[in-house]
């Protein structure tokens, strides 16, 4: 399901026990993650974007474009402390607000409730990968800008592996 993952993984002639010991978690879990089996959480994603120096939106397979743009702080990002101060997902709020949408709109978009909406929006609940992917899609932006990794707006270029939603073929 995670193409990409395995892909960057080869690419740099790392075995899978060096990228989990890099993420603090076992060989057998980040395989788990690489095959699509377990759901990547939030900050996993982000350390991975930076250990290949590429962004999430690249590493979901949502565009071709590797080079990501101007980040914000990524290190401060990757803890449990930044998902419960709002910081990963400090644009959801701005975006749904800009758009002059509540939270039921956006959560009847998403088909879930409006309370696990609100709970993805104050970060009290880890927003899924396919969730990231259609949000990012519904306000036109980028996954990146979603989890605060950016302030640029605009999505990336969608490539020839944007079809395959998170890389998977």
């Amino acid at each position: 399901m995670y193409k990409r993952l395995r892909d960057m993984r080869e690419d740099n002639d790392l075995k899978q026990r060096e990228i989990a010991a890099h993420l603090g978690c076992t060989q057998v879990c980040y395989s788990c993650y690489e095959i699509g089996r377990r759901e990547i959480p939030v900050e996993m994603l982000i350390k991975l974007a930076e250990f290949y120096g590429v962004s999430v939106d690249y590493l979901l397979g949502l565009t071709d474009e590797k080079t990501p743009r101007k980040r914000q702080n990524v290190r401060s990002l990757c803890t449990g402390e930044s998902r419960a101060d709002g910081r990963i997902y400090k644009h959801l709020k701005e975006l749904r607000r800009e758009g002059q949408l509540n939270q039921q709109t956006v959560a009847e978009y998403l088909k879930c409730s409006q309370v696990c909406y609100s709970f993805y929006e104050i970060g009290r609940r880890d927003v899924p990968t396919d969730v990231l992917v259609r949000l990012a899609e519904y306000y036109g932006t980028s996954v990146d800008y979603i989890l605060g990794l950016t302030d640029e707006r605009k999505p990336y270029a969608k490539g020839k592996a944007a079809n395959n939603t998170a890389g998977g073929e």
